[in-house]
């Protein structure tokens, strides 16, 4: 929240790729519109995709990204042969990664 921004160091860019919720957006609105932060870089939002009207698109000094962090070439590769994998056990009636 609000306490948490006003804690970091006066000019300080903030970076959230982790989860939307975990950060107070309009506390960050705030920090970013009343100067004490220099930017932001986000990766992920409370709501996906972001509402249209969201403060925190209107900010010049922040960079939006579309859940993409994790994008890296092997984030990549884990992903795909994961796909890959899941799909082979499905046609093998091999039951993966379930939920209890």
């Amino acid at each position: 929240g609000q306490r948490e921004f006003d804690l970091m160091k006066p000019g300080a860019l903030f970076l959230n790729g982790a989860r939307g919720a975990v950060v107070d957006t309009v506390a960050l609105v705030l920090a970013l519109d009343n100067g004490h932060l220099g930017g932001a870089g986000v990766d992920v939002f409370e709501q996906e995709p972001p509402p249209a009207d969201l403060a925190l698109l209107q900010c010049e000094q922040v960079v939006l990204t579309p859940h993409c962090a994790d994008m890296t070439p092997e984030g990549v590769d884990l992903l795909n042969s994961g796909a890959v994998e899941n799909v082979i056990a499905f046609l093998e009636g091999r039951i993966q990664n379930t939920v209890t």
